[in-house]
Order: structure tokens, then sequence, then C-alpha cells
């Protein structure tokens, strides 16, 4: 007569295994999916945003002198940032 092994899974025991790891594989995918899908309108990026000033091809020393200055009157509130860092010890 033939003895079952005690110390080995049996197939029902396999299958609801792999079925509990593919629910969560899906649900996990369909989470990242609609995470990513919302990003997409979160916030623009540099290139979607417009200037309030209309900007113009840099085609000699003069247009590079003028951007460099209009750079540097530019004020970038990085303070959240700068919080951040210091929160984390960058």
């Amino acid at each position: 007569m033939k003895t079952r092994k005690d110390n080995a899974f049996t197939i029902v025991e396999v299958l609801i295994a792999v079925v509990v790891i593919a629910l969560l594989g899906f649900l996990g995918w369909k989470a990242w999916d609609a995470a990513s899908n919302n990003d997409d309108n979160a916030s623009p990026t540099s290139s979607q945003v417009e200037s309030s000033e209309s900007s113009s091809p840099v085609n000699n020393e003069k247009d590079l002198d003028a951007a460099a200055a209009t750079l540097d009157e530019t004020v970038i509130d990085d303070s959240e940032s700068t919080r951040l860092e210091t929160e984390t010890n960058f």
C-alpha cells in the first residue's frame, strides 16, 4: 500500500500559492499603473511650463550676456527643498 509523505507539498497547496501570488502581482500592477497615470497629470515638467516672457535664440555673445543677466535676476524659491535636504542630512 502507498503511503503519503508528510513533508511534501500537495498539488492543491502549490496551486493555492500560485493563485495568491498571481493575485497579489495583478493588484500591485494595477496600483502601479494607476499611480503612474496620475503622475502624468500631477505637475507640468519644465518643457510644459510656458514662460511669461518670450525667449529668443542665442545667436551671439550679446544674446548670451542678456540670457545670463535674466537668469541672474530670476528668483527661485527652493526653501522647501533646502528644508528637506536639512532634514535628511544631505
